[in-house]
């Protein structure tokens, strides 16, 4: 599909690993790594998806207590 498929692929089996890891030890610094994983998956993701050119539907703007307009 696209260059970003083969990164998402590898950083979506390191945050296996680091699941897998979770359920043996509640080092911090695993959940820390799995934190930092899941983030850079969900920023492959978003740059994926804005380089779409399927549309994304309209944006939404929310008023100032929070509510959609």
């Amino acid at each position: 599909m696209n260059d970003y498929q083969e990164l998402l692929a590898l950083f979506e089996n390191r945050r296996r690993v680091f699941i897998d890891q979770l359920d043996f030890d509640d080092d911090p610094k695993t959940a820390a790594r799995l934190a930092d994983v899941q983030l850079v998956i969900m920023a492959i993701r978003e740059t994926v998806d804005a380089d779409s050119d399927i549309p994304r539907g309209r944006d939404v703007t929310y008023d100032g207590n929070g509510w959609p307009e």
